[in-house]
């Protein structure tokens, strides 16, 4: 069994000077025995919440695993947190690829996001857009499953403004429909728990931004505990990470 622990999640394994480590350790070991199991992660164990720009490394990755000829593939995700960022939508595609890795994972997310989120599937889809667009502006700039929100630098105050608009317009175009529209703000909890996070920097920048980082987080706090979320990361219960989030850290 081999894990990806220490790959960047928004590059393919194979493409990145990041990820030459974990792709050469994965290569070496599919040298030596055909039972290669995989363990990845599709999440940030530090921040359930915060958007996990892998919408577009994933699918090459899983392709990689398969001309490798791994034998198995365990996908972990927050399972604490079951709404955090996305969940269904991802597991479902990685599903879909994972028996087929040579399916089209745009036709599968166009495919998803029609059927699941109705009308809104056009904001949602400009939205995600955004995120991966964001996130590979620079191609030096690297995560990891453990990464903090000040490393998320493409979340500027103009970022979470768009990225806002966007899920406003996905709430107003399913409006009528009680499940979509619930489904929607469970999507949106992404952008607001990001939204919060990166604002206490904001705050504390050179040019600082009116934003009430407390105000942010109280709200995001009540719709994730409503949302079923028993933790927020994989070290603190949801009492601990309250209290070090409203005392502004």
């Amino acid at each position: 069994r081999y894990c990806t622990i220490e790959a960047c999640p928004v590059h393919p394994l194979e493409t990145d000077d990041f990820n030459a480590g974990v792709m050469r350790d994965l290569k070496d070991w599919t040298n030596i025995t055909p039972n290669v199991y995989l363990w990845h992660y599709v999440t940030n164990f530090s921040h359930y919440f915060m958007p996990h720009p892998n919408w577009r490394s994933l699918p090459q990755d899983i392709k990689t695993f398969s001309r490798l000829k791994v034998k198995g593939v365990f996908l972990q995700g927050a399972f604490n947190a079951p709404h955090a960022d996305f969940p269904e939508m991802r597991s479902w595609i990685a599903a879909r690829l994972l028996l087929n890795p040579e399916l089209k994972s745009e036709d599968l997310q166009k495919e998803f996001i029609q059927a699941y989120y109705g009308n809104a599937a056009g904001p949602l889809r400009r939205y995600l857009d955004l995120l991966m667009d964001g996130a590979l502006q620079d191609e030096k700039s690297h995560l990891t499953c453990y990464s903090q929100p000040k490393d998320y630098a493409f979340m500027t105050p103009e970022w979470t403004a768009r990225a806002t608009k966007y899920m406003e317009e996905a709430r107003k175009s399913v409006s009528g429909n009680k499940a979509q529209l619930e489904r929607v703000n469970r999507a949106a909890l992404s952008v607001e728990y990001a939204m919060a996070m990166r604002s206490f920097e904001w705050r504390q920048a050179k040019n600082p931004v009116s934003v009430d980082p407390i105000g942010l987080t109280k709200a995001f706090l009540t719709k994730a505990k409503a949302s079923g979320a028993l933790r927020l990361n994989e070290a603190e219960s949801m009492e601990m990470s309250e209290a070090r989030m409203l005392g502004g850290r």
